[in-house]
Formats: C-alpha cells, sequence, structure tokens
C-alpha cells in the first residue's frame, strides 16, 4: 500500500487481517479508505456489512449489504444476513420478504427455512409480533412446512425440532408431536422426556387414557426426575 495507496483490494484485504486480530477499529478504517476510492466495492462492502453486523449496528450493516445486492442481486447468502438485520430493526416483514426470496435462489438453505418458520409463527401478514393465537392457521402451516423443510436437511437442529414440536402443541397435531419427540429422544433424552409427559397428559385429556399412560411412562423412563417436577 506504500507503493500502490489506491490498491482496493489491498485495503480490504488488510482490512480482513486487522479484523482477525481484534482490532476492529483499525479494520473498519481500512474498510472507509477502500469504500472511498470505489463506494460498490462488493467484498469490501460485504466484510464491512458483515463486522458492522456483528457490533449490533443493524442500520449502517444493511446498507452495506444493500450496495452488495445492487451490484449481485442473486448473492443469496447477502440477503440471508439482510433478513437477519431487518428482523433486529423490528422490519419484520422486509425480513420475511428477504427470506423468502433466499428460498427462491437456493432452496435448501435451512438457515433461512429455520428464521422464516420462525418468523411466520411469530408475527401476523403485516409484519407484527403477535401471540400465537393471533396468527392465522395457514401462515401456522406455512410456519411448520418451514421447519420440516429444514429438519430434513439438518435434522440434528435441536433447538428447531423443538420449536416446531411448540408449534405442533399449539395446533393440536398430536400424532406429529408424537414423531418428532421420539426423534428427539434420541439425541436427547432430557429434551424430549418433558415434551412426552406434556404429550401423555394432552392424549389423556382427549379421551385417549391408554396411549397418555405409555407415554408417561416413557418420559419417566427417559428422566425420572419428573415425578418430582410434576407431583
Amino acid at each position: 500500500l506504500r507503493i500502490r495507496p489506491h490498491y482496493i483490494a489491498a485495503w480490504n484485504n488488510l482490512g480482513l487481517v486487522l479484523l482477525n486480530m481484534n482490532r476492529s477499529k483499525e479494520a473498519e478504517g481500512c474498510y472507509q479508505k477502500a469504500l472511498t476510492l470505489k463506494p460498490d466495492h462488493v467484498d469490501t462492502n460485504m466484510n464491512a456489512g458483515h463486522m458492522l453486523r456483528t457490533q449490533g449496528r443493524w442500520e449502517e450493516a444493511k446498507q452495506k449489504y444493500q450496495v452488495v445486492l445492487t451490484r449481485r442481486p442473486s448473492f443469496f447468502m447477502i440477503k440471508h444476513y439482510l433478513g437477519f438485520v431487518n428482523e433486529q430493526l423490528l422490519l419484520y416483514k422486509a425480513a420475511e420478504d428477504e427470506y423468502e426470496q433466499v428460498l427462491e435462489l437456493h432452496d435448501s438453505h435451512t438457515d433461512t427455512h429455520f428464521a422464516l418458520a420462525r418468523l411466520l409463527s411469530t408475527t401476523d401478514n403485516l409484519g407484527k409480533k403477535v401471540a400465537t393465537s393471533m396468527i392465522n392457521k395457514k401462515r401456522l402451516k406455512k410456519a411448520q412446512k418451514h421447519y420440516e423443510i429444514g429438519l430434513q436437511y439438518r435434522p440434528e437442529v435441536n433447538q428447531a425440532r423443538s420449536e416446531l414440536i411448540q408449534l405442533l402443541f399449539y395446533m393440536g397435531n398430536l400424532i406429529e408431536v408424537e414423531k418428532h419427540l421420539m426423534y428427539q429422544a434420541r439425541l436427547s433424552a432430557v429434551d424430549a422426556a418433558s415434551g412426552l409427559y406434556r404429550l401423555g397428559e394432552a392424549y389423556k385429556q382427549n379421551g385417549d387414557a391408554r396411549r397418555g399412560e405409555v407415554l408417561l411412562k416413557e418420559a419417566l423412563k427417559l428422566n425420572p426426575a419428573l415425578v418430582t417436577k410434576y407431583n
């Protein structure tokens, strides 16, 4: 850079190196230098956007990602990050639109399926955070679909499976709840045990006492401490 001070890629790369050394203020200076030379430089806007996102500077990160997308509109990972940033800015409808576009470009991107499922199950059609009881059934079914697609690709993501189980409980789909809890039991007995106990109680309340007792016993076998918790 002493020899070629206008070498944009070198300023960008130096910013990356400094950021990896936890020298974020100096890294930001390098990115700013590169963008002074070429404001729409894709790699620099992308790297600066990532840095700003990790720092919680949502509006600034959004601006950088938008510049990237003006040059590369099909860059699906940047659209995913833009969706995330919009969520942090409470722009839920805009986030939902970005996630939908990501999946049009790359329909097996699991993080986007999960992110979209969470939005669909916690916001209404106008993009407002609301209680689950205020979300229409069609929207909840769509959330279920995205959870299920994501889990087809990455069945080990226990958090997403737990969220799906809670959604299915609310929707009253006990057969699907049981299927996912049985799968979860193979990965984490403790996580599955409480769900199985709750499912057993639900079956009993719905008139299927025999199936309820079977599930209660299975839950206690996985986690005997539930005896104290529920009694």
